[in-house]
């Protein structure tokens, strides 16, 4: 079908707030919906930390190796008011994820900024089974428009 990109349907919502819907929400129900997890199964594991050249970059994962979602997210060491997340799916039956956001600290919490959502899905059932999660999680129908896809960006 190719890839689209998410043009409206995403409040700006938090991202440590308690009860906000936002990303994890999202993809930790995507990742239920696609798969074989149970939603108590899902934990956001960390693989790897380090700082160099005065960025630090923590990469996580949900779901399995095999099949959920990964993250890097990185920010400079001298500030924590801005943290960039990517979110990469990773052997989701028919969806091919890629979430580029950015979190701005706001409070005591972090909200979700600026972001880019791309997806590909390998069918109208695939894109059926996407929106019905957004519109669970968000309450409202994702907006997605063709797009080239990730290499040209």
């Amino acid at each position: 079908m190719g890839w689209f990109v998410l043009t409206a349907g995403l409040p700006h919502y938090g991202m440590s707030e308690p009860g906000d819907p936002g990303p994890f929400t999202f993809l930790n129900a995507l990742v239920t919906e696609l798969t074989d997890f149970a939603p108590e199964d899902l934990d956001w594991v960390v693989d790897d930390e380090r700082t160099e050249n005065y960025r630090w970059r923590t990469w996580s994962h949900c779901g399995s190796e095999a099949q959920g979602i990964r993250s890097l997210r990185e920010g400079p060491d001298d500030t924590n008011a801005f943290i960039d997340e990517t979110f990469t799916s990773v052997g989701l039956p028919g969806t091919d994820l890629r979430w580029a956001v950015g979190w701005t600290k706001s409070g005591y919490g972090y909200r979700l900024g600026r972001g880019r959502l791309l997806v590909e899905f390998a069918g109208a059932d695939a894109e059926a089974r996407f929106c019905g999660v957004w519109q669970q999680v968000f309450g409202q129908r994702p907006v997605l428009t063709a797009h080239p896809g990730p290499q040209e960006t």
